[in-house]
């Protein structure tokens, strides 16, 4: 969401340049310093740009429920690269309801992550729609950004912060944040809470940078493969996260290779490949449109189990 650089000043003192990338929407970001205990000289606070307006709470927002979570109608992106024009959307078309969680599945290069980044204004369409919570991201940039949340694949983040001093900043940003100590206790990150962000595992800092989306406690919160790296057991917890946070009112969409993680997780699935949307409904509507036809079924036996002896 953020770049974020760290720079060592020849007289040793540590400060903050912030600034948003040139064609994401959060162009608004001012960092508390002195949260975290860092003096910057005086000539580099001039670089910090305008703090963000304050955060509104869902009850004060000015759209509806009527509209839907995400929109997008015949989207299309092209790239020109060294080898060759490519087409990473090519007509997507889709619509995610409010309060559920949407997977987007499908594989490597599908248009994926360039669908879930026009819904926040990281990228712009060449032709077609996009709606998020009905608004333009292009044109409503301020009020998506308090209202809309992102975990990209890759972040750039504060890496010489530790862990509980990255989750202050970037809950100074808001003015009604999740409690981080919250989400660090249900991603069970507590523990690396003094560890510097660059001395973490992958696994760990992916927990990390989903943190950080949740912190502006968003109504629509979009997860870019969000359980890259995880081991089993941290997958099942932040599985266990956000479905709480669905049955709590927030609405999720996330990408993901994994039929699993679609079928544990999703309320409703959306198979993307070669830049459109071609298939769509719930886990189970799929699984029967694909898989349909005779099953074998294992269920466990209750009480003791009888061997039978081979004939002979």
């Amino acid at each position: 969401m953020l770049r974020a650089e760290l720079v060592l000043l020849t007289n040793e003192t540590l400060a903050v340049a912030a600034s948003a990338a040139p064609e994401f929407p959060l162009d608004l970001v001012h960092v508390h310093i002195n949260r975290i205990g860092l003096n910057p000289p005086e000539e580099c606070l001039g670089r910090l740009p305008v703090r963000h307006q304050p955060h509104r709470s869902r009850s004060h927002s000015t759209m509806t429920d009527q509209s839907p979570a995400l929109e997008l109608r015949d989207v299309r992106k092209r790239y020109d690269t060294p080898g060759g024009t490519i087409d990473a959307l090519a007509g997507m078309t889709l619509t995610a309801e409010r309060h559920k969680i949407h997977a987007f599945l499908g594989p490597n290069g599908a248009g994926k992550s360039t669908s879930l980044e026009m819904t926040v204004g990281l990228r712009t369409p060449d032709s077609g729609t996009v709606r998020t919570l009905g608004l333009d991201p292009r044109t409503a940039r301020d009020e998506l950004s308090r209202r809309v949340a992102i975990q990209p694949q890759e972040a750039k983040i504060f890496e010489y912060l530790r862990v509980g001093e990255l989750l202050d900043l970037w809950s100074s940003f808001y003015d009604h944040p999740r409690p981080a100590g919250e989400i660090l206790d249900s991603l069970e990150l507590t523990k690396f809470v003094k560890r510097q962000v660059t001395k973490l595992s992958g696994g760990t800092l992916q927990r990390l940078n989903v943190a950080l989306a949740m912190v502006s406690d968003p109504e629509l919160l979009i997860l870019d493969e969000p359980s890259t790296g995880l081991d089993p057991r941290a997958r099942e917890r932040l599985w266990s996260v956000l479905s709480s946070w669905r049955d709590h009112g927030t609405t999720i969409v996330l990408s993901t290779h994994s039929m699993e993680e679609a079928t544990a997780l999703a309320d409703f699935v959306f198979i993307v490949d070669r830049g459109r949307c071609v298939s769509s409904g719930t886990p189970e509507q799929l699984i029967t449109s694909f898989a349909g036809g005779p099953a074998v079924v294992f269920r466990p036996v209750r009480g003791p189990v009888q061997r039978q002896r081979r004939p002979g």
